[in-house]
């Protein structure tokens, strides 16, 4: 048996929720009903939301990136476990 590939992609705080929707809109006009690959994004979590309007009922994935374990502190590339569970309860 023969395993489809995944290909995804991430990006860490930049831009603004209007950018991610620009790139998800332009990733699901070109790969929107692609089948023979298994396609994902994982937006940063203010931008969770927005995106997965965006690709509602197309093929894409949506995936969150890791949290950080402590509430304050240097570290980019992770959320922060507050601001996502307030992000979650109020959704």
């Amino acid at each position: 048996m023969s395993r489809k590939p995944f290909i995804a992609g991430n990006w860490k705080m930049h831009g603004r929720a209007g950018e991610a929707r620009a790139l998800a809109a332009g990733l699901k006009e070109r790969l929107g009903g692609v089948t023979n690959v298994d396609v994902g994004i994982a937006p940063p979590f203010t931008a969770l939301d927005t995106v997965h309007g965006e690709i509602a009922g197309t093929s894409i994935l949506l995936g969150g990136q890791n949290l950080h374990e402590e509430p304050k502190g240097r570290s980019p590339a992770r959320s922060r476990r507050r601001c996502s569970s307030r992000r979650a309860a109020s959704s």
